[in-house]
């Protein structure tokens, strides 16, 4: 019994390390695109924010349902996506709030101010994610 407890330990433990890759990547190229819109095409920066976080979500969706959480085939890819991002809607709302926050009231760069937000809002995202996406 205690060998069982050991290996799903392992297995959460294989989950944890692939979402936080895959996690890493996808905040990668939100952040690439927040500084292109923001910076290069001078877009707003909750416009940019929000447009870049929406692509990055879409991206992270497909490397954490065909890699990050591959077990699961208890829905279909369709009802998993609806799921993900509807979650994903709730984090980017606090994470539009959390930007304006740190940008107009305490004077942070936009790209700083996401860059502090992504761990605190990217941990929760893992555990809405693997509980109720994935189901894992």
């Amino acid at each position: 019994m205690r060998l069982l407890a050991k290996l799903k330990d392992i297995n959460w433990l294989r989950q944890l390390y692939k979402y936080a890759l895959t996690g890493a990547s996808s905040v990668s190229f939100q952040l690439l695109l927040l500084f292109l819109l923001n910076s290069i095409l001078n877009i707003y920066y909750i416009q940019s924010s929000i447009i870049a976080f929406v692509i990055a979500a879409s991206y992270a969706f497909s490397l954490h349902n065909f890699w990050s959480f591959k077990g699961n085939k208890r829905q279909g890819n369709f009802q998993k996506y609806v799921i993900f991002i509807g979650i994903n809607l709730i984090i980017l709302l606090l994470n539009t709030f959390c930007i304006y926050f740190l940008v107009d009231k305490l004077n942070f760069i936009p790209i700083i101010a996401q860059a502090v937000i992504t761990p605190i809002l990217g941990t929760l995202n893992f555990y809405l994610q693997k509980f109720i996406t994935f189901i894992a």
